[in-house]
């Protein structure tokens, strides 16, 4: 009877760890009937069975509540870690309890040459005795080590209630698995070390451990909280600002700031490096890349690891940074794919969508202000310039460059912005020249029969205050009928470089200002404004009488046009800001643009007219480009034609 007994016994244990077993029934339920789905182990136990960790008993029992022996342990440790056990010579017994041909030698075996079973004083590995908690968190505890991996660490499992009375064979087992949140304590947050683990305590911990470890295989530890490895920040010579940029977030999160180093410097442990430094783990790190595109790539080798970044302008940079962290960073923890080669974009408000933009052909114009006359489309900007386009089609072909103005005596350069208004029967131009008597940029007006020119100078030099460096006027006629100037007070002359929107009146002739100039706004006035500039004013009046004006400064993305608007109806305010630009390379991904005005084609579509600022998109240069927009509840949006 004895003998029957025992051979049952060992079936029972083979069945556990061995036999085929059905797999979950029709309805998608486990086959084990001791396992009921309200049971706190249930999906514990489902995705123990489903890798392959731990079969039943039988076929329908799983017996959640039984022990679990030491053999077990190093049978399931042997199959997290798939290991290769075919060559059964290999682990054969090596403990003088272990018989020749039973079940669990190789795993033994293999156990015990990873350093997770060591066996007692007497030499016995007792394979068939019930695994303490306190054992079991040794064991798993050496077959990480014998990985030589970091667990990552998981949401804070508080410190266990009976922590006072741990031994120190098993506490810094204990306390690893706790902080990689595999054990957690009971009810009363106790880790109970000498209780025998149940079967569903083990499927539990075996998922959790081979999640962890799987985890940590394929990923490296790039910052922690706890540890003090040495982080740098590499820039190329020169470009500190954007390392800088970025320490506030390591700071942040990490507690701690990184050094920021140009490439000249030795090779640190753990190195950011920035596009355009000199690393080879950084090649090639910004090809391909658009303007709002970003690329990460992590590479580990002898000399520590490195993540190389890629982008081509600094808030990009800072996207990208806050991507690493947002996706990666976890309870202290800064935890990286080991072979990760990421590229992704800002992600800009209209992306996927037709968008109504209209590229000019002309290679390079900053500032162009349009003027559409009798068919044709005049073109001019900075540097006295004029396009012609007689095909009706905003794209071209433009002709040009001409020289349209007589520079006068006193210009030493400068010569920017020209805007063309017909006022009567005449044409004047509102722009910007750098005087040689005063040395300061000032508006002036010059004046044409025709919008081909030539424009010759009206007023008597400088409209604006002659120790003021102004720039940028424009026209606006008031419902009155009374003609302002709306123009810059430029940052570079005001008494704490923050630069001013400023509105005089002018004569009847356009000649000189008739009132004092008056401050409207400042160029930090908008919610969105991250620079101090206040450049090209355009005034517009919407069907419901509200006055708008569009002018540029920069948000986070670069060179935008705003929108302000005046409480009043009149042009000396009080002036608000709307939150959102009417245009931002956020919203396109295509073009830095500003310095816009505002015109209707022949076709009857009103456009904004802007350049891209500085040739920031690559080979365009300053291109001109048209944005169609309408006017729509006291408001301008743009006119999209897919909606």
């Amino acid at each position: 009877m004895k003998k029957i007994v025992s051979v049952l016994a060992v079936a029972a244990t083979l069945l556990s760890l061995l036999a085929a077993v059905p797999a979950h029934t029709a309805d998608g339920k486990l086959p084990f009937t001791d396992v009921p789905e309200k049971a706190w182990y249930y999906k514990e136990v489902s995705a123990a069975f489903d890798a392959g960790l731990m079969n039943g008993r039988s076929g329908t029992v799983f017996a959640p509540k039984e022990n679990v022996t030491r053999a077990e342990i190093a049978a399931i440790l042997a199959r997290i870690d798939g290991a290769d056990l075919s060559d059964t010579a290999k682990y054969a017994a090596s403990f003088p309890d272990v018989k020749a041909g039973a079940w669990y030698v190789k795993y033994l075996g293999w156990a015990a040459e990873q350093g997770i079973l060591k066996g007692y004083t007497d030499g016995s590995v007792k394979p068939n005795a019930p695994v303490t908690r306190a054992e079991l968190a040794v064991m798993m505890d050496r077959y990480v080590a014998s990985r030589g991996v970091l667990l990552p660490p998981s949401p804070k499992v508080g410190s266990f209630a009976d922590a006072g009375s741990f031994k120190k064979w098993y506490a810094p087992s204990a306390e690893v698995l706790r902080a990689a949140g595999i054990f957690a304590g009971d009810s009363a947050g106790k880790f109970n070390p000498s209780s025998n683990a149940t079967r569903a305590e083990v499927a539990a911990l075996a998922v959790r451990l081979s999640g962890s470890v799987e985890i940590a295989e394929d990923t490296v530890v790039v910052a922690s909280r706890e540890k003090k490895t040495e982080i740098a920040i590499i820039t190329d010579p020169g470009n500190a600002v954007d390392g800088y940029s970025l320490t506030g977030l390591f700071l942040e999160k990490l507690r701690k700031m990184p050094r920021v180093l140009d490439d000249t410097e030795a090779r640190k442990p753990v190195e950011f490096v920035l596009a355009g430094a000199d690393r080879p783990a950084a090649a090639g790190i910004t090809e391909d890349l658009g303007p709002l595109g970003f690329r990460i790539r992590v590479t580990v080798d002898e000399e520590g690891i490195t993540v190389a970044v890629g982008y081509l302008r600094s808030y990009v940079l800072e996207y990208a940074a806050e991507y690493i962290f947002d996706t990666y960073f976890s309870e202290g923890e800064l935890r990286m794919p080991k072979d990760l080669d990421y590229t992704g974009s800002y992600p800009y408000t209209y992306q996927g969508r037709d968008l109504p933009i209209v590229e000019s052909d002309v290679y390079s114009l900053r500032d162009p202000f349009i003027v559409a006359e009798d068919g044709v489309y005049y073109m001019y900007g900075t540097g006295w310039k004029m396009y012609k386009n007689t095909s009706g089609d905003l794209r071209g072909p433009w002709e040009g460059p001409s020289d349209v103005v007589e520079t006068p005596e006193d210009c030493k350069g400068d010569k920017w912005a020209p805007e063309v208004h017909k006022y009567g029967d005449r044409f004047y131009m509102f722009t910007t020249y750098r005087s040689k008597t005063t040395g300061h940029r000032g508006c002036a007006i010059f004046v044409s029969d025709t919008p081909e020119g030539p424009f010759t100078l009206h007023s008597d030099g400088h409209v604006t205050p002659a120790d003021w460096d102004s720039i940028d006027g424009t026209l606006y006629i008031d419902p009155q009928g009374d003609p302002w100037m709306v123009f810059v007070h430029e940052w570079t002359s005001t008494d704490d470089s923050i630069g001013r929107m400023a509105a005089a009146r002018l004569s009847d002739d356009l000649k000189e200002f008739v009132s004092e100039p008056a401050e409207l706004f400042r160029a930090d006035d908008p919610v969105w404004s991250e620079g101090q500039i206040t450049d090209g004013p355009f005034m517009y009046r919407c069907a419901d009488g509200q006055l708008l004006m569009i002018w540029s400064n920069g948000d986070r993305f670069g060179y935008c046009v705003g929108v302000a608007r005046s409480a009043s109806g009149e042009v000396t305010g009080p002036w608000t800001q709307d939150e959102v630009p009417l245009y931002s390379l956020g919203h396109s991904g295509l073009y830095n643009g500003g310095h816009g005005m505002i015109f209707t084609s022949f076709e009857g579509d009103m456009y904004v007219s802007m350049h891209n600022n500085n040739g920031t998109t690559g080979t365009t240069g300053s291109k001109p480009f048209f944005l169609r927009i309408r006017e729509e509840s006291g408001t301008l949006v743009w006119d999209f034609r897919d909606e």
